[in-house]
């Protein structure tokens, strides 16, 4: 589950995952264990991530276009912000970077140059709105790895260039059945609390009488996880040449199910809209490159 450090921690609550820093070999080491070994549920598993973010505050963008702030602070911002290991993704992928594009965004805008760059720049091509933009992550995940059901404000574009993954999507109509955190001061939010890979198993657990794990936040309780039943959702597996739109606010619940490679877009958030899944599925494209 994805957090973010928060202070004071929340009562009972244990950070999910840890994070480290190690080279891509190393990396692919262990996951090349994972598929000989068939790591069960309690191994250690890797999930490996590069990413370029814009990383312009909403203040920052609001001061540039509306107070006539120099467009030239803003170009400062944006080379202090791509520095950096990751900064070779943009380096090999120009096409997605966020910084150059939302310089030309601002240039034409205020009719300054902006970081040398000037208002007749032609528009990026595969970012829109650059300056609300979240950049672009590869991730790269071992057999197993699972990602616990959450929302994106954003809307996310996800291409497959290898293996495969199994998404389990749910509309934001079905929020009240998800056990969400809505706390926005918890590590966690907007994450579901209920453990997804167990709902097959709930009438084994209901059977034992089994409780929730200490700081679960109930997640395993037989109960919750018959409230889960009742969300509508829809499941795909997303293979390498293709590529799926996922609106904001829907949930998503992912799991590798070999080694595999895939590159996401963040873009703009869209207003909250409360879909039925059919309307959803009409606006939801997958392409296949």
């Amino acid at each position: 589950m994805y957090w973010v450090a928060r202070s004071p921690s929340p009562p009972g609550w244990h950070k999910p995952t840890v994070k480290k820093l190690m080279s891509f070999t190393t990396w692919l080491g262990k996951a090349a264990d994972a598929r000989e070994k068939r790591l069960g549920p309690d191994d250690k598993h890797h999930y490996f991530v590069l990413g370029t973010n814009r990383d312009f505050t909403r203040k920052e963008v609001k001061n540039i276009l509306t107070t006539q702030v120099p467009p030239r602070k803003f170009a400062q911002r944006g080379e202090m912000e791509f520095t950096g290991a990751s900064n070779f993704v943009l380096e090999d992928l120009p096409i997605f970077d966020a910084r150059r594009a939302a310089m030309a965004e601002v240039a034409k805008v205020t009719g300054q140059s902006c970081g040398g760059i000037t208002k007749d720049e032609p528009a990026s091509f595969f970012i829109r709105q650059a300056i609300h933009n979240k950049g672009v992550q590869c991730r790269i995940g071992m057999r197993g790895v699972i990602a616990e059901a959450h929302y994106d404000a954003g809307r996310n574009m996800i291409a497959m260039l290898r293996g495969k993954k199994r998404y389990v999507l749910t509309p934001p109509e079905s929020c009240p059945a998800l056990n969400i955190i809505a706390s926005r001061q918890h590590p966690s939010f907007r994450h579901s609390q209920t453990d997804w890979s167990l709902y097959p198993q709930r009438e084994r657990l209901d059977k034992r009488g089994e409780d929730a794990p200490q700081g679960s936040g109930g997640g395993a309780h037989p109960k919750v996880l018959e409230t889960l039943g009742r969300a509508q959702a829809l499941e795909t597996v997303l293979r390498a040449g293709e590529v799926m739109y996922l609106p904001s606010y829907w949930f998503h619940y992912i799991v590798s199910l070999d080694g595999d490679i895939s590159v996401q877009v963040t873009l703009t958030p869209t207003p909250p809209l409360t879909l039925t899944l059919p309307q959803a599925l009409s606006l939801t494209l997958t392409l296949t490159l």
